[in-house]
């Protein structure tokens, strides 16, 4: 307390600014990186609990995103006022390809939206990745959800997102693999710079002192 009321007003008010911002950058990085969710295209759904259900919200496109997982067994997207589902996902061994070369390595699947079939085929892993079998078109798709790439400009359009695919939705109603929005690893060199400010003011003559020691015989 002492090194600071030896101070001038200006050092003080650096003194103030800086931690001011170490605070406010604490706070604001803490509200980022609070909590959970999944990247679905450019918008980061964080993940929360209501009714007995779990809700994942963002924003896509300026427009707000959500997705409800009830039950762990039905997921109700809504896009705007637009709502798509709500889907569910249940095995269905009718839908197993009989000629498919894989038939043996495949999990039959059967999407519903509402009471209507909306997707049937099967589930396949392999070599460390799970993958959709389409058997109406025969193809096979990663399950995974769009991830970022409406921020890398593959998706021409947010509401190119809004209604899900079979993939997007096996993945969410499988569990979503979550992470957080941010990294804790960036916070330490923002805040070792404000500790740096205000050790340079606080210890300016001994800082002072010490350089001098490099640049002239006998500083002392």
């Amino acid at each position: 307390m002492e090194r600071i009321r030896r101070l001038e007003t200006y050092p003080k008010i650096i003194l103030l600014v800086t931690g001011l911002i170490a605070t406010v950058f604490t706070v604001v990085y803490g509200l980022v990186l609070f909590g959970s969710g999944f990247w679905y295209g450019d918008a980061f759904l964080k993940r929360s609990y209501s009714d007995g259900g779990t809700v994942y919200a963002g924003t896509l496109g300026g427009e707000k995103l959500s997705v409800t997982v009830s039950d762990g067994n039905t997921a109700l997207f809504r896009f705007g006022s637009s709502l798509y589902g709500p889907f569910s996902l249940e095995t269905d061994p009718a839908s197993l390809p009989e000629s498919h070369v894989m038939k043996t390595f495949m999990t039959d699947i059967t999407i519903r939206r509402g009471e209507q079939i909306w997707f049937r085929g099967a589930v396949l892993d392999l070599l460390d990745q799970r993958w959709l079998y389409d058997p109406d078109r025969d193809t096979m798709e990663t399950i995974e959800l769009p991830g970022r790439s409406f921020s890398a400009g593959t998706a021409g359009r947010a509401s190119d997102l809004a209604e899900p695919s079979a993939t997007a939705v096996t993945a969410i109603l499988e569990g979503p693999p979550l992470v957080q929005r941010g990294s804790a690893f960036f916070w330490f060199p923002g805040m070792l710079v404000c500790i740096l400010t205000v050790l340079s003011i606080l210890f300016w003559e001994e800082w002072f002192r010490w350089d001098l020691k490099f640049r002239i015989r006998d500083a002392e």
